[in-house]
């Protein structure tokens, strides 16, 4: 069925007037074991937001060029085996269908797939990062479901932008209120809308995909941070034999145990600092001299220019006492403390510990989550957060509890060059090619991928397409050995660049209205502009004297400086991660 939609035009078969022959043909199958085909999945749902209820009311499959929709599940079901009868092979070549939140979608779909495909563990073969958080499924028609938006991180939107699909996904003429059902005529916008979404995926596997991963040595990563991860490996494995054997004896070696890693990815990693003053929440502000301002890549930035901690040692908590005023002991050492204050407070208007970091709190205020005040509280900090809280806290009494001390060095070599070959790619690359934006998305990556969690329960799927703990417990020491960077790297990486922000916020006080991990909202530009001046020709010392390796020098003056973006007319915000403006 053909129609026109504000100009142009849109196709699709309706499931219930599909034929076998309508399929196209899948061609030579990749050497990676999927058939030659663009496939996409999406569902379109309604509620009663009353009743916490939702159902299905069409669903959308992108062939090729080809868009299939249906209204049922048992339609959908049958598709599916349609598709498994008509590309039947001996060597199994699966279809490999894309999905933007498969984990949305499992929800629904969960108990109309026909079978699941039996991996060599004895399980259905399903791939999830937590238990209601699916991103890889394959079904035993050799149909595999893969998750596109865990793989980009990016909306549906700017995938079509930044992966040039030469489509664009329409949302104006939605009304997401209007409660629909499979027996719903469905308008013009609709279909559109519906067509568009799969379409889209279909031309991303088809630009990018298919040409990047389907070809022999690679493996379609299924999360962003996979991509530099895999990549890492394989620059690793071209090194000496013996630096591979000294290096990672080094590692295991500096490795904490499973108690303490667990410790410290829990109350020590902090993310970004993402906070709205609660003095400017809901604030409206018009031609108020608004500005935004970020920093040139944070996290690479703090990569390259910053030394790490190795091996931890634990030390008499009284000696803590004696370097905690030291600047240039932490230049050259990393801790992390466990402390108690008693009558903590803020000193300006902004508060920066997380009530989720606190490991105990007694009559405490806080701001937006943040503690704002409190009569007592114990927290675990890096070095780099306890300098934090002499900027923004003033307290009756501080006592360390326990203390652990490591020397620093840069991190490693082979590590640091991928940073530096990614932010030089990115920055002489064209804006507008794709090359770009996955070059400029693996830069983003390697963050990620130092503080990707090491281990996660094992998971099953149940009879009742429920996904629960195998009781089975990965052995610490074999993920180990496997290992060729240290949690500490991704904890203090963070812990850096959070310092590195504060560290002007502290000076802004109140002009600076909202903060996000590498950026701020300030006022008063101009008059705050030697703040900014000041910690940019220090960053620019540090770009001019830093190892670069064979890379032009040149391409990172103004890594890690911090940069007008925008001026605002208006700007509000309603909290973290909440804000409007207009330039």
């Amino acid at each position: 069925m053909t129609f026109d939609f504000e100009g142009q035009q849109y196709s699709y078969i309706p499931f219930s007037e599909l034929k076998e022959e309508d399929l196209p043909e899948a061609g030579r199958a990749y050497k990676s074991k999927y058939l030659n085909l663009d496939c996409a999945f999406d569902i379109e749902t309604s509620s009663y937001q009353s009743m916490k209820l939702s159902w299905l009311y069409m669903w959308q499959f992108a062939i090729n060029d080809i868009t299939i929709i249906g209204r049922t599940w048992e339609e959908f079901q049958e598709l599916l085996r349609l598709l498994g009868r008509h590309y039947q092979n001996d060597k199994h070549y699966r279809i490999l269908v894309w999905d933007h939140n498969l984990s949305y979608e499992w929800s629904f779909m969960k108990n109309w797939i026909p079978g699941f495909h039996v991996g060599k563990f004895g399980y259905p073969e399903v791939f999830a990062m937590e238990a209601r958080e699916i991103i890889k499924l394959c079904t035993d028609l050799d149909i595999e479901f893969r998750d596109s938006l865990v793989l980009t991180n990016v909306g549906l939107k700017k995938l079509a932008e930044d992966y040039k699909t030469g489509l664009e996904k329409l949302t104006e003429h939605m009304n997401y209120k209007e409660v629909l059902t499979p027996y719903t005529p469905l308008d013009n916008a609709r279909l559109a809308y519906a067509i568009n979404d799969v379409q889209i995926l279909a031309k991303f596997n088809k630009y990018y995909i298919k040409p990047y991963y389907l070809k022999k040595g690679y493996d379609i990563p299924l999360t962003s941070t996979a991509i530099v991860r895999n990549e890492m490996k394989r620059i690793f494995k071209k090194l000496p034999k013996e630096f591979k054997r000294k290096y990672k004896n080094r590692i295991r070696n500096a490795f904490p145990n499973r108690v303490t890693y667990e410790f410290i990815m829990k109350w020590l990693y902090r993310g970004g600092y993402v906070h709205a003053s609660i003095a400017d929440t809901f604030e409206e502000y018009i031609n108020e001299d608004m500005w935004s301002l970020d920093f040139k890549s944070s996290y690479p930035a703090v990569m390259l220019h910053n030394k790490f901690p190795w091996r931890f040692v634990k030390r008499k908590a009284s000696e803590w006492y004696k370097i905690c005023d030291d600047r240039k002991f932490m230049e050259d050492n990393a801790f992390y403390v466990h402390l108690e204050f008693t009558n903590i407070r803020s000193k300006t208007t902004h508060a920066i510990e997380s009530k989720h970091k606190l490991l105990y709190y007694e009559n405490c205020l806080f701001d937006n989550g943040r503690l704002s005040s409190g009569d007592k509280i114990e927290v675990v900090l890096t070095e780099q957060d306890w300098l934090s809280y002499n900027d923004f806290y003033s307290w009756d009494s501080v006592k360390c509890l326990t203390y652990h001390v490591a020397s620093k060095e840069e991190l490693p070599l082979f590590l640091r060059e991928m940073v530096l070959e990614y932010f030089e790619l990115k920055e002489k690359t064209d804006k507008s090619l794709l090359d770009y934006v996955l070059i400029k998305a693996k830069l983003n990556a390697l963050y990620g991928m130092t503080v990707s969690g090491l281990f996660h329960d094992q998971l099953v799927l149940t009879d009742e397409g429920l996904l629960e703990p195998s009781g089975i417990k990965k052995d610490y020491e074999q993920i180990v050995k496997s290992q060729i960077l240290l949690p500490y790297f991704g904890i203090w990486i963070s812990a850096y660049a959070r310092r590195n922000l504060l560290s002007i916020v502290a000076k802004l006080d109140e002009d600076n209205a909202y903060s996000d991990t590498d950026s701020s909202k300030v006022f008063n530009y101009y008059g705050n502009k030697y703040i900014f001046d000041a910690y940019n020709d220090r960053i620019r010392r540090i770009n001019n004297t830093m190892y670069v390796g064979d890379h032009d020098r040149a391409v990172y003056k103004d890594l890690g400086c911090f940069m007008v973006e925008d001026k605002y007319i208006k700007f509000r915000t309603n909290g973290c991660k909440r804000y409007i403006y207009t330039t």
